[in-house]
């Protein structure tokens, strides 16, 4: 049965199915309605996903809906896999909002209510709904910012980073990734990295 997606930055074409053996959550044992999580990767096109997969979920945001215009321009049954998909990431972004990592929330305080002077949204999807879609941990649409916390999961991933990150510079975005380890030891220097990222007039 399909409960939810992982925490792994997700794109289209990808889906993340939950196994059943318990797991904990940053140092906590994560309450029973939260099933541990193996990355189990889907085509969304040809393997749809069930109805009521992600039920129960915090509505979704407007801001958080990628462009969907190209997907006229795909065969019925491919447009309706690629909006079906594109629904549940959005359901799943709303449950990440809902359910932050420790280290997310407390880097969203930093960042909210334009405290470094420009807006930022958390837990965006960036992308065309007809190609790829990307779950990006903050983004501030101007000036086209994304941050994302790097947890122990990236240990190994530099490779798919690094493909990640071209794809969103591709978009028109510049990417800063944060180490869990500096926001631990140096949370001011962790957000200092942010606010020189983002250009001033």
């Amino acid at each position: 049965m399909i409960h939810a997606c992982s925490r792994d930055k997700t794109s289209v074409g990808e889906l993340a199915i939950a196994t059943e053996e318990p797991s904990t959550r940053n140092g906590a044992r994560s309450a029973p309605a939260t099933k541990p999580l193996r990355s189990v990767f889907i085509d969304a096109v040809t393997d749809p996903a069930p109805k009521g997969s992600c039920s129960a979920l915090p509505p979704r945001r407007k801001e958080t809906l990628p462009r969907r215009s190209h997907l006229s321009s795909l065969p019925p049954a491919a447009r309706r896999a690629a909006e079906q998909y594109c629904l549940r990431l959005e359901d799943y972004a709303a449950r990440m909002r809902h359910d932050p990592s420790s280290h997310e929330a407390r880097l969203w305080e930093a960042l909210r209510s334009r405290r470094l002077g420009v807006a930022f949204r958390r837990q965006v999807l960036l992308g065309d709904a007809s190609k790829k879609l990307y779950i990006v941990d903050f983004c501030a649409p101007q000036p086209k910012l994304v941050v994302e916390v790097d947890d122990a999961s990236h240990s190994g991933r530099e490779a798919r980073d690094a493909r990640r990150d071209a794809a969103l510079g591709r978009l028109g975005y510049r990417v800063v990734r944060i180490p869990v380890r500096l926001l631990e030891c140096d949370f001011p220097g962790a957000v200092e990295l942010v606010r020189r990222a983002i250009p001033r007039p």
